[in-house]
């Protein structure tokens, strides 16, 4: 039987497409508002309609009109009852064995999101370090027994980094069978700040969009072509479709795609790739998956170019093909590509600099976009130039010069593989299918934030003190003296003042 895995992201649930979520509440069924929207997006929450019928003997259940919620006391041991942890493990058996309508479009295995419980109102705040140990226990023996994947969903920065920091001590037993050494090579380029990312149509597919050859028959029903020009349509390629559509849709054409993909919730592969927290992305989709992730993890919403301009320090997203907000941007037609180099000549001239000044990682894309490998070769000519110039001079030459990036693919072509080996590597996901493969693509990406959070802000905060053992929190409690003596005495500003903020900023702020 297939084993689950334990991912781990920075979002809110409810922000990310799921086949069910575990919602905290207390023994009174007491649900905060800012889970309404995650059982009831569409309508205002009335706790009646949804406590579990024997709510109150358990502390746990389905939600009572039948959705994808379960709910969780997270409050202290009921009377002869289990603690909460023990009601979570009861609860995740139940999801295991329930028949959830699944939501996650082509996903090998179920995915169930939950929170870092009890730490927001359910009493266990102070009490973080161990809630993540136990938490961490409990799922990971879940997921050894059932075909099923969790997401523990952190709102947190601190809970978030210090779950990663505890899966890094033992990564061999979250990540079995996982490429590591990969994984840290390009988690840590993204910890450093030299890694970008290229986002294709792939990562968009588990989110409810459309591939593009279901984009090609919406738009081939909208166009209401004649029987035998719909039946004759896929004989032409991809883009002389398109080409054919547009001319029978004009304006039409962008508003459809837009009506497909607005409203979708990012995927886990979106909210992964947001984790990485990579200054600098650029992408062929036309939907807002990945800001939205991005906004989801507490940032501010990456920047979308070339409508906004980036202000220090903001992440950004290129949009190279066009944007859902502006239907008319969208190029899609083999005349729309063709002339790509003279309409968007700066949008290629933004991957390009990537190409030369970051390592990228590309994902969800089947290397077939001619637009992108002219951009590749553009850059690879004018780099073997400066190279040839740089021989007839005193400076070295590198032997081999690096290459651009790293393609994660869900299949190991060979030939494609080997017509890339030049510009990057090919890391191609193991899978005896789609699905398998684009799974495991989900858990090496959560291998990557694993290695790519830098974050220690839980470090020193006594919250998180029951991950150290007794030497560190002696430790870390002199350390925390010395900060507030560092703030009290270092004079306010300057060189002190700097010094204290490096110390708050691994949590010492918080024993004041």
């Amino acid at each position: 039987m297939a084993q689950g895995h334990v991912f781990v992201v920075q979002g809110a649930i409810g922000r990310l497409v799921a086949d069910a979520a575990v919602v905290s509440t207390d023994a009174d069924f007491t649900v905060e508002p800012y889970w309404h929207d995650v059982v009831t997006p569409d309508q205002p929450f009335r706790a009646a309609e949804h406590r579990p019928s024997a709510w109150f003997e358990q502390g746990w259940g389905r939600d009572a009109a039948d959705g994808q919620v379960w709910f969780l006391d997270v409050t202290a041991e009921r009377t002869g009852g289990a603690d909460a942890f023990g009601r979570l493990r009861l609860l995740l058996s139940d999801i295991a064995e329930a028949e959830i309508p699944r939501q996650v479009r082509g996903r090998d295995l179920p995915l169930v999101v939950l929170p870092v419980i009890g730490t927001k109102g359910g009493g266990f705040s102070r009490q973080r370090g161990s809630v993540i140990e136990q938490l961490l226990r409990a799922c990971q023996d879940f997921v050894a027994d059932h075909a099923v994947d969790v997401a523990i969903v952190a709102r947190n920065p601190a809970s978030f980094a210090a779950l990663q920091n505890r899966r890094r001590e033992d990564a061999r037993a979250y990540f079995e069978g996982v490429d590591l050494e990969g994984a840290v090579r390009i988690g840590r380029s993204a910890q450093d700040g030299s890694l970008a990312l290229f986002i294709g149509a792939g990562t968009s597919i588990p989110a409810g969009a459309p591939s593009w050859e279901e984009l090609l028959e919406v738009l081939g029903h909208e166009a209401r072509l004649s029987d035998e020009v719909r039946t004759r349509l896929p004989e032409l390629s991809p883009l002389d479709q398109a080409e054919l559509l547009h001319a029978k849709l004009a304006d039409k054409l962008g508003s459809t795609i837009q009506r497909l993909v607005q409203g979708l919730r990012p995927a886990l592969s979106h909210v992964l790739l947001a984790n990485l927290g990579c200054q600098g992305a650029v992408t062929t989709n036309y939907d807002k998956l990945y800001e939205e992730a991005v906004a989801s993890s507490g940032e501010v919403a990456a920047t979308v170019l070339p409508h906004e301009i980036p202000r220090a320090g903001n992440r950004w997203l290129l949009k190279m093909h066009g944007d859902v907000d502006a239907p008319a941007t969208i190029v899609l037609t083999r005349a729309q590509f063709v002339g790509f180099a003279g309409a968007s000549g700066p949008a290629g001239a933004v991957l390009q600099s990537l190409l030369l000044t970051k390592h990228l990682l590309v994902v969800g894309t089947s290397m077939k976009d001619d637009n992108f490998l002219r951009l590749i070769h553009e850059v690879a000519a004018y780099r073997k130039r400066s190279n040839e110039s740089v021989g007839q001079t005193s400076r070295p030459v590198p032997a081999e010069p690096d290459r651009f990036g790293t393609i994660l693919s869900l299949a190991d072509d060979p030939a494609r593989r080997e017509l890339q080996a030049p510009y990057f590597q090919w890391l191609a996901m193991p899978g005896e299918t789609v699905p398998e493969s684009a799974r495991q693509l989900e858990i090496f990406l959560d291998a990557l934030a694993m290695y790519a959070s830098g974050d220690n802000s839980w470090l020193l905060d006594e919250r998180f003190a029951h991950l150290l053992d007794e030497r560190q929190r002696d430790l870390a409690v002199r350390v925390c003296a010395l900060a507030r003596d560092v703030r009290r005495h270092g004079g306010g500003s300057g060189a002190w003042a700097t010094l204290a903020d490096e110390l708050d900023a691994f949590g010492a702020r918080s024993r004041r």
